[in-house]
């Protein structure tokens, strides 16, 4: 699972670093905002699959 969450995240920096079709970095901020909900939201899923299974969380350490 921390694997999984770990290239996520690299995808999203990735992504948040990669110039958008030549447009003003001005939108930077709005990006990484975007890239963090995306990571927080992925978090929840994670989250939700990992309850459901009954999986202790504290052997995985990401909470």
């Amino acid at each position: 699972m921390q694997l999984y969450i770990m290239q996520a995240s690299l995808a999203e920096v990735i992504y948040i670093v990669t110039p958008n079709n030549g447009k003003q970095a001005d939108d930077l901020q709005s990006r990484v905002t975007r890239a963090k909900q995306n990571i927080v939201r992925m978090n929840a899923v994670v989250f939700h699959i990992m309850h459901l299974s009954h999986f202790d969380l504290s052997q995985v350490g990401l909470w």
